[in-house]
């Protein structure tokens, strides 16, 4: 999963890590009513039966804005509050600057790669690599 912004800058999640998201951290801004850890961000397991999810708790002082992709519904979260974002949802982290960023899938995320993929015959665990001094 990952958060594209407007102007294509993308920011990835990685399952079960919690990611911080704010200024100059994921999100160029000068903006100083974005937190520099703004809020916190968790990827839900992925199931086969539900979409994915991913829960979010802002941490920053101001709020955020979500608006969710179903039903167009504009909420706004503050500080210490928690949700959930949904494929296709938005959010902002600023009033002053609005920036939105979408939740959508990685399309060629590193860690979707299948170890039936992997071509491992050429690696030689006894032999080590070139900077081993033998």
């Amino acid at each position: 999963m990952e958060f594209e912004g407007e102007d294509g800058s993308k920011f990835s999640l990685q399952s079960s890590d919690k990611a911080l998201f704010g200024r100059g951290c994921g999100f160029n801004t000068k903006d100083h009513t974005v937190s520099r850890r703004h809020v916190s961000f968790q990827l839900n397991n992925e199931s086969d039966s539900e979409p994915p999810k991913v829960s979010f708790q802002v941490i920053g002082r101001n709020p955020i804005w979500v608006l969710k992709n179903n039903d167009k519904t504009l909420k706004i979260f503050k500080k210490f509050e928690m949700g959930h974002l949904e494929l296709g949802d938005r959010f902002c982290l600023s009033a002053k600057t609005p920036f939105w960023f979408n939740l959508n899938k990685s399309e060629d995320s590193e860690s979707e790669i299948e170890f039936d993929q992997l071509d491992i015959s050429q690696i030689d665990p006894i032999k080590g690599n070139n900077f081993d001094p033998f």
